[in-house]
């Protein structure tokens, strides 16, 4: 008899966008001049990812650009934390025109 997997809550992977999903995200939102960056950004981390036989490279950008995304849309996913020091918050701030954070 076999034993059952048992998955905790930090045993979850995160959700997948793939590169085409991002992108539509983006457009709405990005430059060209963005949109091309990401479309470099990508193609690398996919010649990374071939190149090593990992796909993590390339998941790690995605979920990246996919953040990138969701900040330009005015939504704020529950675990983002702007680096401090650059800006981020400010400017999404200013843009949006309300608190990044709630103060509840």
């Amino acid at each position: 008899m076999t034993t059952p997997t048992v998955h905790r809550l930090t045993d979850r992977q995160p959700e997948v966008h793939g590169p085409a999903e991002v992108r539509a995200a983006l457009i709405g939102h990005a430059t060209e001049q963005t949109l091309a960056v990401y479309d470099r950004d990508i193609d690398e981390a996919t010649r990374e990812s071939a190149a090593a036989g990992d796909v993590a490279p390339l998941l790690r950008r995605l979920e990246h650009w996919w953040m990138c995304a969701q900040l330009a849309a005015g939504e704020v996913p529950a675990d983002f934390h702007p680096i401090p020091g650059t800006g981020a918050q400010a400017s999404w701030e200013a843009k949006n025109g309300r608190p990044l954070y709630d103060a509840a």
